[in-house]
């Protein structure tokens, strides 16, 4: 069926595929989400079981059940909607979700084919069913089947057939300033009349994934290699402003028009492609389109054996080469080495970082560390095998693997850039990541100079994002902001800046933005780390605490407290048992804990679990700078811990920020 849908104020336009709320305001809801929505209504009164959803919904796709999960959330997340207490979206335990709300229009029913419709102002009510979902058939029926327009434009987006093997890849911190085609309350599917499209970018490309013309898993691998690689050599193009491939697989599954895409991210260029694989070679097409005029600014085919590395980089070379001449744009000397050169001899290495790169996406930090250490076997040199190995241990330094300790991780990751720097002196990232490390280990005048030299390395501000939370620890928010929002305007979709830029904003006194940031990136992915972030900005601001249930790899018993943070016996004593024994605490539940303490008034202990967290990990400092935490940064020992830090020290030698100020007794802060 099509039409408009009314139920409980919202208003569903199935032609126009737009939701509104009560006051007529369109709502962002993803494509995904939106179909669910339409055929949970259509389907009004019918328990439906995940298998039905997902088959309807993600047609001839192969999807784990977290997609469908996602995409229930972002319903009940626009419709205001929880699990607990349901007015529209009803999980029915074992069995699938029904859609239990009044509608003021018809859906289909047994009397539609008996051939007695129900009248037109007719409003349904089929109690949810409690015992076998909608599924007993293999066959999708015709009351499961989405309306035809929708069938069109699911068939337009099944060219992206390697968009799930990727999620978030790349860089661990990285996100737009807010634009408007971003904001909450867009419509899901834009038209050109109906949003203000951001500033087109100089010389920016960007490169959606390539269709596989007959997909099997080694050629969607291949296909997904190849996008990866060529994104990355055109990367090294310093005139080149490319969008990370982190934004633009999400963003493709959102905006399957490729005009519309490019419109959206406010490139110059967009390039398109297909594969075909046969018999071990393969056959690729692709176009630069110009997303303003629909032109095809230029094109060209080759072929490549699918296991001759050196012949698969050597025609990414020439294509980032004809790239950069159709853009008008100039390659440096050292670029042209940079994207010439064979990053590995070995295949199996090249799979293996690549997979390991899949695997750091969706925080399985064990599998990667594994596939890396099995590429560097094969390649001890391999850069692109190191930074992996770098960048997990990083992460890890906060939430150590068993048998491992922050310290040992901070090792390894010092270490690991030292060979990066090693291999390849002229390149800035062995020198961030070192940065990084050091601040791990409270070495801050050693981590802001290796800054600075990656950027007299030429290291575009976009490209710093990994630095970001170093500046925030030594209180300098602007410089933050600015390096979150330049990475942002090429990476939109990297959440993990964007909840990063949460923090900044909030300690630099900008909490509507901070805000804003938060509702963004709600919008593009349900679960994500700013759900994290927004625990520590909502106690600051004595809000009440939201998807507490989705920030991963948390303890339980922390998880119940938070759930319970007005509750302040209850958590007062809490804290003391875990305060008794830490063991079981990673370093960032620890965080949880003293936030929860300055919460409910106990800014002592707050700075006493404070003191035990960073010792293991002193980047996390710049929380301290949080809201939350105002009245432990007034207590007379917190100057004596900012002294341990080793910020005082370089307060002195690099001048003290705005929130902190020397006294004759020591610093004192806001």
């Amino acid at each position: 069926m099509s039409g408009n849908y009314h139920f409980g104020g919202f208003r569903l336009d199935a032609d126009q595929r737009l939701l509104f709320d009560p006051e007529g305001r369109p709502l962002n809801i993803s494509t995904r989400a939106f179909d669910c929505l339409l055929i949970l209504i259509e389907n009004r009164g019918q328990t439906l079981s995940k298998n039905r959803l997902m088959s309807a919904v993600w047609r001839n796709q192969i999807v784990e059940e977290n997609n469908l999960n996602q995409a229930i959330f972002s319903i009940r997340k626009a419709l205001g909607d929880s699990k607990a207490d349901s007015q529209f979206v009803r999980t029915v335990q074992g069995q699938g979700y029904c859609f239990t709300a009044e509608i003021d229009r018809p859906v289909a029913s047994a009397n539609d084919a008996a051939g007695n419709p129900a009248p037109a102002d007719a409003a349904v009510d089929i109690p949810c069913a409690e015992g076998t979902p909608g599924d007993q058939h293999p066959a999708v029926d015709s009351r499961l089947k989405l309306p035809d327009h929708t069938v069109r434009w699911a068939m337009a987006m099944s060219a992206m057939l390697i968009a799930l093997l990727a999620a978030v890849i790349g860089s661990q911190n990285t996100m737009p300033p807010a634009q408007a085609s971003l904001e909450v309350g867009a419509p899901a599917v834009f038209k050109p009349s109906q949003v203000t499209y951001p500033p087109v970018i100089a010389n920016s490309i960007a490169v959606l994934p390539f269709a596989v013309l007959n997909p099997t898993p080694e050629d969607d691998l291949f296909a997904l290699g190849l996008h990866d690689e060529l994104t990355n050599r055109l990367s090294k193009v310093s005139s080149l402003n490319v969008i990370a491939r982190s934004s633009v697989l999400p963003m493709a599954e959102r905006y399957p028009s490729p005009n519309e895409l490019g419109r959206v991210l406010g490139v110059e260029s967009v390039m398109t492609g297909t594969v075909f694989v046969a018999a071990g070679r393969a056959r690729i097409n692709l176009q630069l389109i110009d997303p303003l005029t629909g032109v095809t600014r230029w094109s060209s085919r080759y072929e490549s054996a699918t296991t001759n590395l050196p012949d698969i980089m050597t025609i990414q070379s020439d294509i980032a080469q004809s790239v950069a001449s159709t853009l008008e744009t100039q390659i440096q000397p050292a670029e042209q080495d940079d994207i010439s050169a064979i990053p590995t001899h070995s295949f199996d290495a090249y799979r293996y970082r690549l997979a390991g790169k899949s695997a750091y996406a969706n925080l399985d930090y064990p599998q990667a560390l594994a596939l890396a250490h099995q590429a560097l076997a094969l390649d001890p040199d391999y850069y692109d095998a190191l930074t992996l190995l770098a960048n997990t241990h990083i992460v890890l330094v906060g939430r150590p693997l068993p048998g491992m300790t922050s310290d040992m991780h901070y090792r390894k990751a010092r270490d690991t850039a030292d060979r990066m720097i090693a291999v390849a002196p002229e390149k800035p990232d062995g020198y961030i990541r070192k940065a990084l490390a050091f601040a791990t280990n409270k070495q801050w005048t050693e981590a802001v100079a290796l800054y600075r030299k990656a950027r007299d390395l030429n290291a575009p501000l976009s490209q710093m994002n990994m630095f970001a939370p170093v500046l925030m620890s030594v209180g300098d928010f602007p410089s933050a902001i600015e390096i979150l929002d330049a990475n942002l305007r090429y990476d939109p979709m990297n959440l993990f800046g964007r909840g990063f830029l949460m923090a900044a904003l909030e300690a630099a006194g900008d909490s509507a933005r901070a805000r804003a940031e938060y509702r963004i990136g709600d919008e593009l992915k349900a679960v994500w780390s700013g759900d994290t972030f927004n625990v520590f900005l909502a106690l600051g601001r004595r809000e009440p605490l939201e998807d507490i249930d989705d920030i991963p790899q948390m303890n339980v018993s922390v998880r119940d407290m938070l759930k319970h943070i007005d509750d302040t016996p209850r958590i007062a004593a809490a804290i003391i048992d875990h305060m008794q024994d830490t063991t079981d605490l990673a370093p960032a539940d620890m965080l949880y804990l003293s936030a929860m303490a300055a919460y409910i008034g106990r800014p002592e202990q707050a700075l006493a679990i404070l003191e035990i967290t960073l010792q293991d990990v002193w980047y996390n400092i710049y929380f301290v700078w949080l809201p939350i935490f105002k009245e432990v940064r007034q207590l007379p020992e917190f100057a004596p811990l900012l002294a341990r830090s080793g910020l005082i020290e370089f307060w002195q030698v690099n001048a003290f920020p705005d929130i902190c100020h020397p006294t004759r007794s020591g610093v004192t802060c806001k």
